[in-house]
């Protein structure tokens, strides 16, 4: 996608979003990241981890993510030696560039799903915690999104369509709200923040 239909598609939502409150814009460009900061959009979220100098020049909130490969080609043929230890590397790297460049918000996303097997993204989540005591020497927060991701599809006795994950997206959330981090990516907003009353004081951040 170009940077004009990219931003004919998220400049007038996120405009009329930012009204009634917080808007993060996910993109990989830094003209629509500037574009949409001046829409209202107060986090760029950037699965490139490349536009941390735009979030501190703009002192907008900024989510890092790791992925390895680009999103055409990602889930080809996802190698690590040790995921937990690979991307912890790159976030903690990420954490310093981002610090060093004036973001003052700062989240930490391992990335679940983007260049990653099933057993990839289970040991990235069952080290949430490891996540967020790095995060923590950064200030920042850790952001994890699970949901409706294709992993989900794999874990029970039969594949699951997207519209059959609802149960894997919560449980894999709740996980990771008691584990400690900051955010987690939904899609089944209500849902989500249902849980969050349920689990988590105080409250934490869910985002739709």
């Amino acid at each position: 996608m170009d940077v004009e239909e990219e931003m004919s598609r998220v400049l007038a939502v996120v405009a009329a979003l930012s009204r009634e409150g917080m808007v993060s814009i996910d993109t990989q460009k830094e003209a629509v990241a500037r574009a949409c900061v001046r829409e209202g959009a107060t986090i760029i979220n950037d699965v490139s981890s490349s536009l941390f100098e735009v979030a501190g020049e703009l002192g907008v909130g900024y989510v890092a993510m790791h992925r390895q490969g680009h999103s055409a080609t990602m889930q080809d043929h996802p190698t690590y030696h040790d995921v937990v230890a690979e991307v912890s590397d790159f976030l903690e790297d990420v954490a310093r560039r981002a610090r060093d460049a004036n973001v003052k918000r700062l989240w930490l996303d391992p990335g679940i799903g983007f260049g990653k097997t099933t057993e990839h993204n289970l040991a990235l989540l069952a080290n949430c915690e490891h996540f967020v005591a790095l995060a923590r020497r950064y200030d920042a927060g850790v952001l994890i999104g699970t949901s409706r991701k294709r992993f989900l599809a794999e874990l029970g006795r039969e594949s699951l369509d997207v519209d059959q994950r609802l149960e894997g997206s919560l449980a894999t959330a709740a996980w990771a709200m008691l584990q400690g981090v900051s955010m987690v990516r939904v899609h089944d907003a209500v849902a989500a923040v249902q849980l969050r009353e349920l689990l988590v004081r105080p409250v934490q951040e869910v985002v739709a």
